[in-house]
């Protein structure tokens, strides 16, 4: 009886012979337009003698199930081995992300916590900017506006909650409609509807 790594290099080698051998006979069938020539019927005569070889392989299994259940027992226990290996890196990788994040979030609160002093300074100074191009300063100090939507969307909704139920009920159950409100296309309107505002805030730069 073969030994289970021999019968497993056997049959891959078998298969992977034969599917080249496929491709390749597609790959000419093609190139000729269909036609059969010498080499064609060459390649035919080979894949048919590979694939007498593959049925006699295919017997084997059935003469010798526990060898080649073997086989996918010893892969099915490669695989653990290997799952086992991932996720000991992953678990590594994630406690060595979690360290860069918690740096990330110190240097975060430092730079949230001077730049509310920085603008708190300036606005009890009443000072828009302080540097620029024609100052000895390094650095540009400055505020920029910037305005968002702000939406209370089952208040904004509500006048169009009617039609969406009748689209819904004239749909299929299985076909799931969500709503939602387009922010950057409803900050373009000239009148807000009820449940949105503008939100107008200064942000500090430094340059």
């Amino acid at each position: 009886m073969e030994n289970i790594y021999k019968l497993k290099e056997r049959y891959a080698k078998l298969s992977q012979a034969y599917d080249d051998l496929r491709y390749e006979l597609d790959l000419t069938y093609d190139e000729n337009g269909g036609e059969v020539t010498e080499e064609t019927e060459q390649m035919e005569k080979a894949g048919a003698e590979m694939e007498e070889l593959r049925k006699q392989i295919l017997q084997d299994v059935i003469d010798m199930p526990d060898e080649y259940a073997a086989i996918v027992k010893n892969e099915e226990a490669h695989k653990k081995i290997f799952e086992a290996e991932l996720k000991a890196l992953k678990e590594e990788q994630d406690k060595a992300c979690a360290k860069i994040q918690a740096k990330i979030k110190r240097c975060e609160n430092k730079i949230g916590w001077f730049k509310e002093n920085i603008a708190e300074a300036l606005k009890v100074a009443q000072i828009e900017k302080i540097g620029g191009a024609k100052t000895d300063n390094k650095f540009t100090i400055y505020f920029t506006n910037t305005s968002s939507v702000e939406v209370d969307e089952p208040t904004i909704l509500h006048p169009y909650q009617k039609k969406i139920q009748d689209l819904i009920d004239s749909l299929p159950k299985w076909l799931v409609v969500t709503t939602s409100v387009n922010k950057s296309v409803l900050k373009k309107e000239d009148v807000l509807p009820e449940g949105a505002a503008i939100n107008s805030t200064k942000n500090l730069q430094i340059k």
